[in-house]
């Protein structure tokens, strides 16, 4: 019998309510965490809308207050779990499986974690992450 890796398949309605929550400036947004004081990264949103089981980050100062996501063990306060993320096409900072860069707003980025801790806007993600996707333009209202 052949040992065989499963493959996440990638999963169009999560990604698609992702990329809406990005869109619905119910988020605001952090740099350098997934989710700090209330505020998040894209990343953080991701795990978040996809209720990932989020716990305190206690060795932060009281300065801070960094909360970290757990997928099957994983956790890390910048990046998530690539086994997770391989569901949305991408690796645990962002990165595209299929290799290549990551263009937001006419910039060149390696993944969404950099362009996000870069001040790309969670709209100029959501619109690079439609692109990916392969999913309509946003309409303007």
């Amino acid at each position: 019998m052949k040992n065989r890796k499963t493959r996440a398949k990638f999963n169009v309605e999560k990604a698609r309510q992702w990329v809406e929550e990005l869109e619905s400036g119910k988020w605001k947004q952090e740099n350098g965490f997934l989710c700090n004081n209330g505020e998040y990264c894209c990343l953080g949103v991701l795990a978040e809308v996809n209720g990932l089981e989020k716990f305190r980050d206690n060795s932060w100062s009281d300065y801070y207050d960094v909360y970290r996501f757990r997928y099957e063990g994983y956790d890390d306060d910048a990046i998530l779990s690539d086994k997770f993320t391989k569901e949305f096409a991408l690796t645990g900072s962002g990165e595209r499986l299929s290799g290549g860069s990551v263009y937001v707003h006419g910039n060149q980025y390696s993944g969404l974690a950099a362009a996000n801790d870069n001040h790309e806007t969670f709209v100029n993600i959501a619109a690079a992450l439609r692109e990916i996707y392969g999913f309509e333009p946003r309409e303007v209202e």
